[in-house]
């Protein structure tokens, strides 16, 4: 079959140009270092770098919740710290009133439990990047807020002095635990309500830290108010109410505590994650760059051969045919 001039000239310009055009892809991929310029070239591929695109963006939001959530959870539990503190100091206090008769001495005790009591409302009270974290999900109001502490109720009179007292301490947040997503289908929970974490069950009966605290400077209050001494029955009764919320609340910070170091676990599997997705998608998406450059010097010199060819063949005149 004869191949006529004009087909020679077409499929050598053809030739050239789809040279021109590896070259010129070669050049964008090794400006971009991407291999893959646009998804119709290779689609499966593409859709395969951009799900691992999503796994890296959804590993990287994990990593963020995980660091919030651990800046959250330290600070609770450096309030239930305090709380334990607070407590400790009540069991220390406790120890000492039995063994004092004075009324003067007495009424100094119940001072420092009444001091306990407005400290352990500050520290109850606590918030943390304008959240207070005992509140459960209602983290934008206090969960012992002014209105729900009684003061009023409570006078013991002591020669010419009045001993202003608080009564009652009631909390106004709720149960409600607020979760995170750590990892696909993980959850974890960063918050402690106060209903939880200052709340004891004792003998079928459901009793405030607060009320514990209060109801020990009462029997202090009563008792130099009616000239008597402190009732050891009583006594016993309350300083071992103390002892069990001082115990539970170490309980719950430890539980707490747990679940904050499982966060460095957690984050190293995800960096873990993250490299070996990175890994992956590098070897889909990005550009090799060694094979490229042999690549391209391998095209341009094919592209420099087609263009001698042509300058032997293109353009003809009548002179080659004499």
């Amino acid at each position: 079959m004869r191949v006529s001039d004009k087909i020679f000239s077409n499929n050598l310009l053809l030739n050239i140009n789809k040279n021109k055009l590896a070259v010129d892809k070669s050049q964008i991929q090794l400006a971009t270092g991407k291999k893959i310029l646009s998804p119709s070239e290779n689609p499966l591929e593409a859709d395969a770098i951009l799900r691992l695109n999503e796994l890296v963006e959804k590993n990287k939001q994990y990593f963020l919740n995980i660091e919030g959530a651990e800046s959250y959870m330290e600070a609770t539990v450096g309030a239930l710290d305090h709380s334990i503190d607070i407590f400790q100091d009540a069991l220390d206090i406790s120890t000492r009133v039995t063994s004092v008769t004075s009324p003067k001495d007495l009424i100094t005790y119940a001072d420092k439990f009444e001091s306990l009591i407005q400290k352990f409302i500050t520290v109850s009270n606590t918030s943390f990047r304008g959240k207070f974290l005992f509140g459960g999900s209602a983290t934008l109001t206090p969960p012992y807020p002014e209105e729900n502490i009684d003061s009023t109720s409570v006078n013991v009179i002591i020669g010419d002095r009045t001993f202003t007292r608080i009564s009652e301490v009631l909390y106004a947040g709720d149960g409600t635990k607020i979760e995170i997503p750590v990892g696909d289908g993980v959850n974890v929970r960063m918050n402690m309500s106060g209903s939880e974490a200052f709340q004891l069950d004792v003998e079928d009966e459901t009793t405030s830290a607060f009320q514990i605290l209060i109801d020990f400077r009462t029997m202090v209050d009563d008792a130099v108010a009616n000239g008597e001494t402190i009732d050891k029955d009583t006594f016993i009764e309350l300083t071992s109410k103390i002892r069990q919320m001082h115990d539970h609340i170490i309980s719950k910070t430890q539980q707490h505590a747990d679940t904050f170091e499982s966060f460095e676990i957690l984050k190293e599997q995800l960096d873990s994650d993250s490299l070996n997705i990175e890994e992956l998608r590098a070897s889909k998406e990005d550009t090799d760059i060694a094979k490229t450059v042999t690549d391209l010097q391998y095209k341009q010199i094919q592209l420099e051969a087609a263009y001698k060819v042509g300058a032997n063949v293109l353009p003809k005149s009548l002179v080659d045919f004499l």
